[in-house]
């Protein structure tokens, strides 16, 4: 009779890694996106001077 295969479930430091890499790509694109969207309601606001 074979004996059960202990496995531990769950994610590695590595998954968990690229998943917030990933969660942090898009919030970046969708932070500049949404900063261009204001600028260009706004252009007089100091978020604007620089871009």
């Amino acid at each position: 009779m074979q004996k059960p295969v202990n496995r531990n479930e769950g994610w590695t430091i590595i998954q968990t890694m690229a998943v917030l890499l990933v969660v942090g790509i898009l919030l970046a694109l969708a932070t500049n996106y949404l900063i261009d969207r204001r600028c260009e309601a706004d252009p007089s606001r100091a978020l604007c001077a620089g871009r």
